[in-house]
């Protein structure tokens, strides 16, 4: 068991806009929706289970309007859907993150005498909230193509019950470029890959994207990558993005 604090929060990336450096303090929790069914005779209150779970997350943080930060990320997206990413014990490729696409519930600014503004927000889940691996770590990576085979994530055993791929991007530089893939890989031998997903916004910045497999029964191989290409038939070396690539196994 290892304990953790806040100095090991990897990333908090909303919709591509990186908020960690916003934010004081993140809260998600997931909740079961019950029904009251007391009736006439009951001694004691009844709950019912409707069998339907949601998440919710709060932040609260320091306002800044500076680009991509946290008024920009939150400030007017009320009622918008879009992709969280967060990863409460590091960054670094086969680390946990959690992820989950939202609907921005409410933002406040908090003004207050003597002290700094601040931002408070609640985020509600469409969906469920998901835990998965780090395939490539939230950083920069230049070059005309890259992947992270020689860092593949094991998984121990390949799946047949597909999963889902998060993918955030907060800069890009195409330089010339036409258009940037990124896709999740998998393998059964670390060796011979073949793509599994293909994110399908993948040049345009910020963004976020949560994609499925092309079905709940597909089979996932053991061993799992991510990989970034530009398409141009022009030799530059100045591209670059900025990004995080994750994937959650369904069991």
């Amino acid at each position: 068991m290892a304990i953790y604090g806040s100095d090991d929060v990897g990333f908090v990336i909303l919709g591509g806009y990186d908020v960690r450096s916003n934010i004081t303090d993140l809260t998600d929790g997931a909740e079961a929706l019950l029904e009251d069914t007391t009736v006439l005779g009951d001694s004691w209150e009844q709950q019912s289970f409707t069998g339907v779970n949601k998440f919710e997350v709060s932040v609260n943080g320091f306002y800044d309007d500076a680009d991509n930060l946290s008024n920009e990320a939150f400030n007017g997206n009320q009622g918008s859907t879009q992709v969280l990413t967060w990863s409460p014990a590091g960054n670094t490729a086969g680390q946990s993150f959690r992820g989950g696409v939202i609907v921005e519930k409410n933002f406040n600014r908090v003004l207050g005498r003597g002290a700094l503004h601040k931002i408070a927000g609640t985020l509600v889940g469409s969906g469920a909230v998901e835990d998965g691996v780090i395939l490539k770590t939230y950083a920069a990576s230049t070059g005309s193509t890259g992947n992270t085979h020689a860092s593949a994530y094991d998984s121990g055993s390949s799946s047949t019950k597909g999963g889902a791929g998060y993918y955030q991007l907060s800069t890009i530089t195409l330089d010339g470029a036409s258009s940037f893939t990124v896709t999740v890989r998998h393998s059964a031998d670390s060796t011979t890959w073949v793509d599994l997903i293909t994110f399908a916004g993948s040049s345009v910045a910020p963004y976020g994207e949560r994609a499925q497999t092309a079905a709940s029964t597909t089979p996932v191989n053991r061993y799992l990558a991510a990989a970034w290409a530009y398409a141009s038939t022009v030799a530059n070396s100045s591209r670059t993005f900025t990004g995080f690539v994750g994937f959650v196994r369904n069991r």
